[in-house]
């Protein structure tokens, strides 16, 4: 069996409500779908969600790196994995996303050839997981109406606040929606690099009796000795996210105690395979993780999904990126049923195109 034909799709999607964070304000979803198709028929989806404040990546190196990587993936057994990511390792440290949708495509490949859902190829460990939803940066009034919001839902079993623009407010904020949702719903939150080690911890001092279960990023990514600071101080658990796009970034992470969890991206780090990689290091170190997301489609958020449920390693999720696109160019994914989030039981990922997508890759060009 080998890869015969290698498709890339530039697809632009408009957000419904923008959301903002410390360090952008998302209103459009910018990425590719990659599509690998087998001499028998098959065809693999993956995806690319560059994301340059994290990554350092833009729209236009994700199409030249998914350009160059084509040639050294031609002509491959699909079930190669290992060997064909070897080839790709120089793009590793510059091109996680388009690694990524390489990857994804190549599992997605795999659950198919196996009649398996990838979930049960990685371990098959659960069936559903706690499901949770994103409120962005919003003055406070918004943000308490939003929680309410996704309480009542009943679709959410935890909510996340986006932090780190304004301390006062951010401290103000948290407690409002504490005193909304009530004592017992789950609460973290998350301020994607905004305050320095000082801030932080003044924060998260601050937040004491609001029943917060853990803080994401508080303090820059490249700051570890300040991650490990306020995770030392912290009368809050602090989990790493921005800090974390390889495997040694991990193993340096649990060796210097600089957190209590990882937050794991499958943009951020290269796709399923490199996922799995941080995971078993995590576990090893007795660290439970978070399977995280980027504004992405269902093909990115399925994958994500499909980790979370394969491994025992992960406890929480934030798959909510597609939620709030104006519209999805594939069928299948993720399920919510209740508060829980699961895949169908479908090989591979379980996503497929839709008509007019299937119609845009017909006419797109071979890679």
């Amino acid at each position: 069996m080998k890869i015969v034909a290698l498709k890339c799709l530039s697809v632009t999607i408009p957000r419904l409500k923008e959301l903002k964070v410390a360090y952008a304000t998302r209103t459009v979803y910018n990425g590719f779908l990659l599509q690998l198709v087998t001499d028998i028929g098959l065809t693999g989806l993956g995806e690319a969600a560059p994301n340059f404040e994290v990554c350092h990546e833009t729209i236009e190196g994700t199409a030249q790196a998914c350009r160059a990587m084509a040639p050294l993936v031609r002509g491959s057994n699909p079930l190669a994995r290992e060997a064909i990511l070897e080839k790709l390792e120089p793009w590793r440290h510059t091109a996680a996303a388009a690694l990524a949708a390489y990857d994804i495509a190549l599992w997605d490949l795999a659950g198919k050839i196996a009649g398996l859902p990838i979930r049960d190829l990685i371990g098959g460990y659960r069936q559903a997981i706690p499901n949770e939803m994103t409120i962005g940066i919003k003055e406070l009034a918004e943000t308490v109406a939003e929680a309410m919001r996704i309480k009542a839902s009943g679709m959410y079993a935890e909510i996340k606040l986006k932090l780190g623009l304004d301390p006062d407010l951010d401290v103000k904020r948290v407690r409002a929606v504490r005193a909304a949702v009530g004592p017992a719903f789950p609460l973290h939150v998350d301020a994607n690099q905004g305050y320095d080690r000082e801030g932080a911890l003044r924060v998260l001092q601050a937040l004491v009796g609001a029943e917060i279960d853990f803080a994401e990023q508080p303090v820059p990514a490249e700051d570890t000795e300040s991650l490990r600071w306020v995770s030392d101080r912290s009368p809050i658990p602090i989990t790493a996210d921005e800090a974390i796009h390889t495997p040694e970034d991990a193993l340096a992470l649990v060796r210097s105690h600089a957190c209590s969890m990882l937050n794991v991206k499958l943009q951020k780090v290269g796709g399923i395979s490199r996922a799995l990689d941080i995971l078993a290091i995590a576990r090893a170190a007795g660290i439970p993780c978070m399977i995280g997301c980027m504004t992405e489609t269902p093909v990115g958020i399925a994958a994500g999904a499909h980790v979370a449920l394969g491994s025992p390693a992960v406890t929480h999720v934030d798959l909510d990126g597609c939620i709030d696109l104006a519209f999805r160019p594939t069928t299948g994914g993720i399920e919510i049923r209740g508060d829980q989030l699961t895949v169908p039981d479908r090989p591979g990922l379980g996503v497929e195109l839709n008509d007019q997508y299937r119609n845009h890759f017909a006419n797109q060009e071979a890679l």
